[in-house]
């Protein structure tokens, strides 16, 4: 244990347990594997400017021997190699994240990323053979969504986002096949959206909210269908727009 993990089990208000505490943070992403909540990278601001940031952190628990428990975050620095904002994190089995494209930054400023990375907890990947290097996707992506498909393929979809600022949302979409770490185009989504979530809710796939990128934020929903490679509108709508 680092002396800054030591100090965090002992002194919870030490600014070295929470991520970047002087910092506001925003479109960072974040996912539970093995029963820990991790935050990982995102935009963090001040007021000298806004920055994507590859800090990562785990939510842990100190029970200062059985007397009382409190949370904490502990910084990992071994869960990003890079910078990453508005990117996508999705869950591999219960072995680690495949974190994908983003905003993030080069020499001459920010530059949206097409480069995928999968970041293992150590656990093992439920069977699957270990990627050495994970296959960019086939654009870059920001404001992107994803999720695991479920099924024992693990197979990753990705939807939507943008290449670059001032774009429009894309509808198009893209799965990343695990077992021939490769990325193959899938049928796009029934309307363009950057900043929606996807999810996975037990055999089914949903697209929610987004905006378009033109001031127009969305309260639609639309489910995918894996066999059939098809969107649809469904008849229910979120309670307000978002994104």
């Amino acid at each position: 244990m680092s002396a800054e993990e030591s100090l965090c089990e002992y002194d919870l208000s030490s600014s070295s347990c929470h991520p970047e505490p002087e910092k506001g943070r925003y479109a960072s992403a974040a996912v539970t594997i093995v029963g820990k909540a991790y935050i990982l990278g995102g935009m963090v601001y001040d007021d000298s400017g806004h920055d994507p940031s590859k800090a990562g952190r785990s939510l842990r628990e100190s029970d200062y021997g059985g007397r009382y428990a409190e949370n904490y975050w502990r910084r990992n620095k071994k869960l990003m190699d890079r910078e990453r904002a508005f990117f996508c994190a999705a869950k591999v089995k219960e072995g680690g994240a495949l974190m994908m494209g983003g905003l993030g930054k080069s020499k001459k400023g920010t530059v949206v990323e097409k480069s995928a990375k999968f970041w293992s907890e150590g656990w093992g990947i439920g069977g699957l053979s270990k990627l050495s290097n994970v296959s960019d996707m086939s654009i870059p992506r920001s404001g992107h969504g994803c999720t695991a498909i479920p099924g024992g393929e693990s197979s990753v979809l990705v939807t939507g986002g943008t290449q670059g600022f001032g774009e429009a949302a894309m509808a198009d979409a893209e799965m990343f096949s695990w077992n021939s770490n490769s990325w193959t185009n899938v049928a796009s989504m029934s309307s363009g959206r950057f900043g929606h979530a996807v999810v996975a809710l037990g055999e089914r796939v949903f697209a929610l909210g987004g905006d378009d990128r033109n001031q127009n934020n969305m309260d639609t929903i639309e489910e995918y269908d894996v066999r059939r490679n098809t969107w649809n509108i469904i008849k229910q709508k979120l309670k307000k727009p978002r994104y």
